[in-house]
């Protein structure tokens, strides 16, 4: 079967929907995960920061209690 130039056309403009759709949509998993561990590193920073703080007062009051 001969295929027109339309049929041709309709195919290019069918895979380039396509590929710019799955460029967006990889744009935004990427930009979402990047946030998401950007996120979760500040939070992880904020409670070992948290820890740290919460030993040296354990350590400053067991001193103190003890003399």
């Amino acid at each position: 079967m001969a295929t027109t130039e339309l049929e041709v056309i309709d195919t290019a403009i069918k895979i380039g929907l396509g590929s710019l759709i799955t460029l967006a949509g990889t744009f935004l998993v990427t930009w979402l995960n990047h946030r998401n561990d950007r996120k979760k590193e500040s939070r992880k920073r904020f409670y070992d920061s948290l820890e740290l703080i919460s030993t040296n007062i354990e350590e400053t009051t067991h001193a103190s209690l003890r003399y």
